[in-house]
């Protein structure tokens, strides 16, 4: 098992979704001993196999850490469907770069 640890100073102002992500993102020790087992009993099983699989069992777990597309950055506004920008959570549908 190779754990591996990136990061990038600038990660937040170039991708703040995928910085959102990985700010959530926690394993109980109870999710890492579940991999692990799998992995012992599924021995032939990729690791990408065992986590995959876990993914599939444990949705209650991760889908938290997924930012939801109205979570604006400084600079971006919230938009309705047809793009239009809103002031309001309920009418909107992503977020988009404010003009200038």
């Amino acid at each position: 098992l190779t754990l591996i640890k990136y990061g990038y100073n600038g990660l937040r102002a170039v991708a703040q979704g995928v910085y959102s992500f990985l700010k959530r993102m926690a394993f109980s020790m109870e999710a890492v001993e579940t991999m692990l087992k799998d992995k012992k009993l599924n021995a032939d099983d990729s690791y990408e196999t065992v986590a995959c699989r876990w993914l599939r069992q444990h949705e209650e777990e991760w889908t938290p850490w997924v930012p939801s597309a109205t979570e604006c950055v400084a600079g971006q506004g919230l938009v309705a469907k047809n793009g239009s920008y809103v002031l309001s959570l309920l009418n909107a549908s992503g977020c988009q770069w404010c003009r200038p």
